[in-house]
């Protein structure tokens, strides 16, 4: 039986079944720390010898980590460097203990580009038991164009490891320079943070880029998704402690984050995915029958008056780094821009007078209000808390802030933050900003304190 596969992550997936094996052979032009992983657990879980696994391995198989690969293959299989002829193939040879055999080969080499992130092509084979003869001459061939690898080799490359280096460098910037037209755009490059060790990969922050926000095929809502389930994970660490603060999540689940599909109501691009804290169920239904009461019983559900009309603190990501907000009013039809216009325009002294003295309080915590034409995706006008006086930010607001802008306050994470290490720490972090936002939230939100907490 053979099957072709080309979906990003399934080889891994494969290697994560392999059980019951008796021996692996694996010919792979490009070799990395990603693989070697994957090779050792298939090594721990199967109890595989030495001379059980055999690997051949081009003469430029990896430029960056030679010598450590090396190292630890040669502790843990026979390892070849094909050197009489240049190695392209990808294939992988898995003999099972019941003397069944199944073959993989196509374009994927043993890296993390190979497994996960690149469009490959692979044909797995299975129960080829009259062709296993030929697929070994293949092997066989290799070993006798290669060198064992022995402590002579490991010498010469690391003698040589300065100018691989320079070589991994090179190659990378003349990427850079022939992906630019698509790249141009993109928030930052990818060698930019290592983020290796963060909760938050490249692949994610990637997913929110410009060139990756319009589409929705089938690859890129599966990327959506674990952004989704990262972002959940932080929630329910947080969701107890938020609704002590009379913030609430919204009432359907399916609904607890911002959607991951393009459509008019995020101006048909995913560029951001977040979870919202706000009001009760109960006000956002009162509120919008006060002010559709045409709309009745159907105004609850109604998109147009939904929770996302509504103020709320959110936090969320984004293609460049991870932001908390106090999310004031969408472009059309914010519930709560008029509560905020109505205390400008009376004025009401005492709640302007409040406004200040709390914006004075969140000076030097990096916050910064935005009002942003995000139809067109472009920032119209930003009032710095820690760098403005807190005086000018109501003729601020009165200049800029108008039906057809978002208007909101940010803290924003790089992408290299040591906060977004793993999500604990992001959780009571997130939670401490919340905290800060929230007394200024209270001031220019319209609750019905009859049917909340408190």
């Amino acid at each position: 039986m053979v099957n072709y596969q080309w979906k990003r992550g399934n080889l891994v997936e494969y290697f994560d079944r392999l059980i019951n094996i008796k021996s692996i052979r694996i010919a792979t032009a490009y070799f990395s720390e990603f693989g070697l992983n994957l090779l050792k657990n298939v090594i721990k879980k199967n109890k595989l010898s030495k001379s059980n696994v055999i690997i051949f391995l081009s003469t430029e198989f990896n430029n960056t980590s030679a010598v450590f690969l090396l190292k630890e293959l040669s502790n843990i299989a026979n390892v070849y460097i094909v050197d009489s002829l240049h190695l392209h193939a990808k294939v992988y040879l898995v003999e099972k203990e019941n003397g069944d055999f199944e073959l993989i080969h196509g374009s994927s080499n043993l890296t993390q580009g190979g497994f996960q992130k690149n469009l490959e092509f692979m044909s797995y084979h299975e129960g080829d038991k009259h062709n296993v003869d030929r697929i070994l001459l293949f092997f066989d061939y290799c070993k006798n164009n290669a060198s064992l690898v022995d402590k002579s080799i490991i010498d010469f490359y690391k003698e040589i490891e300065a100018e691989l280096l320079k070589l991994n460098n090179l190659q990378k910037d003349i990427k850079k320079k022939l992906n630019r037209r698509i790249t141009n755009d993109d928030s930052f490059e990818k060698d930019e943070y290592d983020l290796s060790k963060h909760f938050f990969t490249y692949e994610d922050y990637e997913t929110l880029f410009h060139r990756n926000a319009i589409l929705n095929d089938k690859a890129i809502k599966e990327r959506r998704k674990l952004i989704r389930d990262k972002l959940t994970s932080v929630h329910k660490l947080l969701k107890k402690h938020v609704n002590e603060l009379d913030l609430h999540e919204h009432w359907k689940s399916n609904n607890l984050t911002s959607g991951i599909e393009p459509n008019h109501f995020n101006h048909n691009r995913v560029s951001w995915i977040g979870v919202r804290y706000g009001k009760t169920e109960q006000e956002v239904k009162q509120l919008n029958e006060f002010l559709s009461p045409s709309r009745g019983s159907h105004s609850s559900s109604d998109e147009y008056m939904g929770f996302q009309k509504h103020a709320c603190i959110q936090f969320c990501l984004v293609s460049n780094g991870f932001e908390i907000i106090l999310f004031h009013s969408v472009a059309n039809d914010a519930v709560d821009r008029g509560t905020m216009h109505d205390i400008i325009i009376k004025p009401d002294k005492v709640k302007i007078k409040s406004i200040n003295k709390e914006i004075a309080k969140l000076k030097g915590k990096g916050f910064t209000w935005f009002v942003t034409d995000a139809k067109n995706d472009r920032v119209i006008a930003s009032f710095s808390f820690d760098k403005n006086d807190s005086e000018d930010f109501i003729k601020f607001y009165k200049k800029y802030d108008k039906p057809g802008y978002e208007s909101f306050c940010s803290y924003l994470l790089l992408p290299e933050s040591d906060i977004l290490k793993d999500r604990i720490t992001l959780a009571k972090f997130a939670l401490k900003k919340i905290k800060q936002l929230l007394p200024l939230y209270q001031l220019i939100t319209f609750r019905n304190k009859v049917t909340t907490k408190g």
